[in-house]
């Protein structure tokens, strides 16, 4: 956690809500306090209702023994409610666990059954919490796992409709970070914790064949989540800002400061210049950009409409942690200019690959993780492809559509897409098609009837 050393230090910052760690007591002991601080009447009219929901949640449950924050005060304060609340002691956040960080022993396995025994607290105390992710979860130094962020939950009394409902928002969130097998176990530990109440309700919502299947339904769920959540990158948000540049008018992504603006402005202005129209697209290799090396694509135009779409597609390509284009500055001034990084995709939970990985492997990591999210690219756009320094993967696009269709002609579309992007790729070859199959597979949670099917399209052809 960033500022661990300082008694003072944020741990979460946004401009709707704040949490910060408050120096120690007489006694030793560590306050966090969340604090709600949204702009204007009406934000703090909705603050202090979540507020006082996640107070009274906090106490609903901590005194039924459900491993959450213990709640100390809720509190206005400076024009803004707070809760305090008693610190985890060496609590880290559950997603950093499982990604490998802090040097943690504790055993995978471990952390699902933690996981699902947490989910079954809530749910016997009836609360439904519809935003409950690795991230909103802490491990404790004693290995326990604790619920936390209880502002959107609420208590519920139990339904199929609503269990079922429960267990798509958590599919949802997790399906493109935790693997598949994980989330089976955290599954298995909650119904070994549940009665026979909830185990009844789980059998009528998800297990009754004549249902649609509940996973699709997450996945549905999670696309829209990530189109509303695209927004985020033409307002003042957690992820954008406005530019503070008059000259530049527009949206910087929020790790990026405006000295990086200036330069990136000035390159795009020599590419325009040197291409000799305002519609010009370029990738530059920026060394101290966003402190690391970084390769960006430039796009220009006369008006910013015409940039908006590819900005937006960007947004969802950053959401869902695809290999792509992601957002970094946009200027809506004239002539309008759109600065993309092109960020390879980050380690994905699923089969990771051995490196080295030859062309045709990451081609078909990079088609999987997309039918993983169920979006593809609009492949009448030209230009998808990028070869860069981090392998393969799309530039700027104007869309994604949908992919809800079966994984064999998905993975046909992209193989003839890689072919038309280079034909010198000779995917063809059955080795390289082999290649090509497994790595779309290591990426994806087909079903064994799914991974028969594309076998034998690959097969065949």
């Amino acid at each position: 956690m960033p500022g661990v050393g300082d008694p003072q230090a944020f741990l979460k910052l946004s401009l709707a809500r704040s949490v910060r760690r408050e120096p120690a007591d007489a006694a030793g002991a560590t306050t966090i306090v969340k604090r709600f601080q949204s702009p204007g009447p009406l934000g703090f009219m909705r603050d202090k209702a979540r507020a006082k929901r996640e107070f009274e949640l906090l106490q609903w449950l901590h005194a039924r023994r459900v491993p959450v924050p213990e709640p100390l005060e809720l509190r206005r304060r400076d024009g803004a409610w707070e809760v305090r609340m008693r610190e985890i002691p060496a609590a880290v956040r559950l997603e950093s666990v499982l990604a490998g960080e802090h040097g943690s022993t504790l055993a995978i396995e471990r952390l699902a059954s933690q996981l699902g025994q947490l989910l079954a607290g809530l749910h016997e105390a009836q609360v439904f919490h519809p935003d409950l992710h690795a991230g909103n979860a802490l491990v404790g130094g004693e290995g326990k796992v604790y619920g936390i962020d209880f502002h959107k939950a609420r208590r519920v009394s139990w339904t199929a409709q609503l269990l079922r409902a429960q267990w798509v928002c958590l599919e949802a969130t997790a399906r493109e970070s935790l693997a598949r097998n994980w989330r089976r176990r955290v599954l298995a530990a909650w119904r070994s914790k549940v009665g026979a109440d909830l185990e009844r309700l789980y059998q009528v919502a998800l297990v009754q064949p004549a249902l649609p299947s509940w996973l699709q339904e997450a996945r549905n769920l999670r696309r829209a989540n990530v189109h509303r959540r695209r927004l985020r990158f033409v307002r003042e948000s957690s992820a954008c800002r406005a530019s503070s540049q008059p000259e530049f008018p527009g949206w910087m992504r929020r790790d990026l400061d405006d000295l990086d603006w200036h330069w990136l402005a000035d390159e795009a202005r020599a590419s325009r210049q040197a291409q000799g129209g305002p519609h010009s697209r370029a990738i530059l290799r920026a060394e101290a950009v966003l402190g690391r090396p970084c390769t960006l694509a430039v796009l220009s135009a006369p008006e910013s409409k015409t940039l908006l779409p590819a900005w937006l597609t960007s947004a969802r390509t950053l959401e869902h942690g695809l290999a792509g284009a992601v957002p970094l500055a946009f200027c809506t001034g004239t002539p309008a200019m759109a600065v993309f990084e092109l960020r390879a995709s980050p380690a994905r939970p699923f089969k990771p690959a051995i490196q080295p990985r030859s062309l045709s492997a990451q081609l078909g990591a990079l088609a999987g993780s997309h039918y993983q999210c169920g979006v593809a690219p609009d492949w009448s756009q030209s230009d998808c492809l990028l070869d860069t320094q981090d392998g393969p993967m799309l530039g700027p696009l104007q869309g994604l559509v949908y992919d809800d269709g079966p994984a064999a002609p998905a993975a046909q579309r992209w193989l003839a897409a890689c072919l038309r992007w280079d034909p010198r790729l000779a995917l063809g070859t059955k080795l390289e098609r082999l290649e090509f199959l497994h790595a779309f597979l290591d990426q994806t949670e087909c079903s064994a009837a799914e991974r028969d099917d594309i076998r034998q399209a690959f097969t065949r052809g």
